[in-house]
């Protein structure tokens, strides 16, 4: 096989407990993070924030199930078919090659879901928001001497933010 893949099989290993290790961390603090920022476990299915959680989620999943093929199926079998010089090192290589390609695709689709989540508000801290602003949820048509106004309301650290609109006004 060619140096670049020999060299491969042997850096490799050298990541893996850093690398279980920052999966372990990072899907425990995710974890933690949906629980706190989703007002109820339905609101994986009611609000787009938890349907992006949702494919997120099945790819961090399909990350570390490609990553298992990896690390402990392919890799290894591998670098036994390169001591021993047998002939299936070549499509073990362009196995381990598609698992790699397979998993930086899948790890882009998590960056991809993450930057998505960023955009959305939280839904349980905006209902915790318009509660404590006396609003109900979602657009709010306000009733007063003026024309009708809709609103949004949200927490920002301790602030909350009320944008309004109306007809031939702007936001306020």
């Amino acid at each position: 096989l060619q140096l670049a893949w020999q060299q491969l099989v042997e850096v490799l290993p050298g990541f893996s407990p850093i690398a279980i290790g920052s999966v372990v961390l990072i899907v425990a603090t995710g974890i933690y993070g949906a629980v706190t920022r989703l007002g109820s476990p339905g609101e994986l299915l009611s609000t787009g924030f938890g349907r992006v959680l949702i494919i997120k989620l099945a790819a961090v999943g399909g990350m570390v199930v490609l990553s298992y093929l990896t690390a402990f199926r392919t890799r290894p079998a591998l670098k036994v078919a390169m001591v021993k010089k047998l002939r299936v090192q070549w499509p073990l290589a362009a196995n381990l090659r598609r698992l790699l390609l397979w998993e930086t695709s899948v790890g882009i689709i998590v960056v991809v879901a993450t930057a998505v989540l960023s955009a959305y508000p939280l839904p349980g801290l905006i209902k915790s928001s318009l509660a404590a602003a006396g609003a109900a949820p979602g657009p709010s048509r306000q009733v007063g001497t003026g024309p009708p106004r809709f609103s949004l309301a949200q927490r920002a650290e301790d602030v909350l933010v009320v944008v309004g609109m109306g007809p031939a006004e702007p936001g306020k």
